[in-house]
């Protein structure tokens, strides 16, 4: 089985550390995601990188639960598509950071959607995704505390 035992270990983390600020973890499933959202509700910092278990289940999860998130970096979580995107830009305002770089299943619609509800935006990684002029324009319209910007086919 390629079920991880990282998602195990969240869920101790959830019921023991209900006031976790700040995470970096590897090897885990939109299962130990949404244990960790459901536990943590006052992240404002998650580092999901390179996670292949992490899809939209997952990012929805964390959205709906983890409000005052201000990094989340999902690159490389292939999974993640313009719905968790769009999750990602319903309820999370205080977004200052983001990064999808390499889910090369998110178009301009879930950029769009990002923009829309993620003004506090500073630093934005789409580098490896098919973002065009769409996307740019709703970030650059959406987002004027944007001061970098990484995007490109990488």
């Amino acid at each position: 089985s390629t079920q991880s035992t990282w998602d195990a270990a969240l869920v101790a983390v959830a019921e023991h550390c209900p006031r976790l600020a700040s995470l970096t973890i590897h090897n885990v499933t939109d299962v130990g995601v949404a244990m960790l959202a459901h536990g943590c509700t006052q992240l404002t910092r998650l580092e999901l990188l390179d996670n292949e278990g992490v899809s939209d289940a997952g990012v929805v999860a964390l959205a709906a639960r983890c409000t005052l998130l201000e990094c989340l970096l999902l690159g490389g979580c292939r999974g993640v598509t313009d719905r968790g995107l769009s999750a990602v830009g319903a309820h999370l305002p205080r977004l200052r950071e983001f990064d999808v770089g390499f889910c090369r299943a998110v178009t301009d619609r879930g950029i769009v959607a990002l923009a829309a509800g993620c003004s506090a935006l500073v630093d934005v990684w789409l580098a490896g995704v098919n973002v065009e002029d769409e996307g740019l324009r709703a970030l650059a319209a959406g987002c004027p505390a944007l001061e970098c910007l990484h995007a490109g086919a990488g």
